[in-house]
């Protein structure tokens, strides 16, 4: 079930037996845990009626125990093991899993870890009393889709380039995003839209020339573009490191072979065989006009080349100047 179903279902008051939350994306498993600590019990029953356990430090029998009494004051009692990918004996709770106390809330928490949904206490469709939760990882060509969703549900509005600039500096850590997101929206009125500028002035990241824009100057054969940006590349090789540069290039152009050896050139079809942003895929057929399959395996070759000669030993920050420029030279001609 998808986290934000689960939690209208909680502000609804459709509040199941079992829940058990899990998964590689903490953000979204801390949405789900935290409406369930604040949106089921008042203040003063969360006191009476409220058991939150940890890991390796719980006990089975306790913790079971207290879950099997009535609440007090109250319809619901609550009772959270967080950290329970630590725990050794998580097979000690399935019983109760499968046969809960209905006025209990039993919820485990675990980070970085899945439960094994095959098995009758965690699987929904053989245990009805349990709502199950596999947080995913967002891959990293569904963020921006995701940053500015995430901001139309604020109230704010950014552009796809905007966006792509918050993954490109801060990750895909969703919780990290979030907190940088929420700086942005300070002082900023409903329906506003968030730009380069305010990234910039108000976080700290710097818009300069991004590896997106040197693979459409690329794609589009924009010579005076790429030379452009390739020149800052050289007088900020810091950020801009050489073997960064060829892993991003290589990436592009891996990517613009498999747009050759794709039947289904839908759009969809190829952001999802890509591993883009549908925005991107126009970009690709671009680049597709431009440069030939043959042209595309003698730039693929030419990258691991320059690669490879980036790792020889006494290579100096000149090196990689000029070979930056030798490589887009002969990528583009």
């Amino acid at each position: 079930m998808p986290h934000k179903k689960i939690i209208s279902e909680i502000k609804k008051g459709e509040i199941a037996p079992v829940y058990l939350i899990g998964g590689m994306e903490s953000f979204f498993i801390d949405e789900i845990v935290q409406s369930i600590e604040n949106d089921i019990l008042n203040e003063g029953e969360r006191s009476f009626n409220m058991d939150i356990f940890y890991g390796m430090e719980s006990d089975p029998a306790s913790i079971l125990s207290i879950a099997k009494q009535y609440p007090m004051m109250s319809d619901r009692r609550i009772v959270i093991i967080k950290e329970a990918q630590k725990l050794k004996n998580l097979g000690e709770y399935e019983a109760y899993l499968i046969n809960p106390v209905a006025t209990t809330t039993f919820v485990i928490v675990m980070k970085g870890k899945n439960f094994d949904g095959r098995k009758n206490a965690y699987s929904p469709k053989k245990n009805p009393n349990a709502v199950l939760f596999n947080s995913v990882k967002i891959p990293d060509y569904k963020l921006p889709p995701w940053i500015i969703d995430y901001c139309k549900h604020q109230g704010y509005k950014i552009d796809v380039l905007s966006a792509q600039i918050l993954t490109d500096h801060l990750g895909n850590e969703i919780s990290k995003l979030v907190n940088e997101l929420g700086k942005l929206f300070i002082g900023m009125q409903k329906g506003d839209t968030i730009s380069a500028v305010d990234i910039e002035s108000k976080i700290g990241i710097s818009k300069d020339f991004s590896i997106f824009e040197l693979q459409k100057a690329i794609g589009t054969k924009n010579f005076k573009k790429a030379n452009q940006i390739i020149l800052y590349y050289g007088e900020n090789l810091k950020s801009h490191p050489f073997p960064l540069l060829s892993i991003n290039l290589f990436n592009y152009f891996n990517r613009l072979m498999l747009f050759y050896y794709t039947k289904d050139k839908t759009d969809a079809n190829l952001a999802r065989v890509l591993g883009v942003n549908p925005f991107f895929v126009k970009e690709y057929k671009v680049a597709a006009r431009n440069y030939s399959a043959m042209k595309v395996v003698n730039v693929i070759n030419m990258i691991r080349e320059y690669d490879m000669k980036s790792k020889g030993y006494n290579v100096g920050a000149n090196d990689h100047n000029e070979w930056m420029k030798e490589l887009i030279n002969k990528i583009m001609n």
